[in-house]
């Protein structure tokens, strides 16, 4: 679809004229975080490695659960502070 430097000029030419006009939401699947260079959190074979994301009813459950996502337990991080 975007083979050529021109075709991908018009492509996002179009696409930011269309952005520049209205409010739009984007849905993304899978895979789009690693080819940003976050990390993906499965190994090669799929399985997953460290700890297991917060599931939304945790979160839900107490303030401490949701204190916890500043802490940066949700994507590996450090955290806010």
């Amino acid at each position: 679809m975007l083979d050529t430097l021109d075709h991908q000029q018009q492509h996002l030419d179009t696409l930011y004229g269309a952005m520049a006009e209205r409010r739009f939401l984007v849905l993304t699947g899978a895979g789009i975080s690693t080819s940003s260079g976050i990390p993906d959190y499965r190994d090669s074979e799929g399985v997953r490695r460290g700890k297991a994301p917060m599931m939304y009813q945790e979160f839900l459950a107490t303030a401490q659960a949701r204190a916890v996502i500043g802490r940066g337990r949700c994507w590996g991080g450090r955290g806010f502070a």
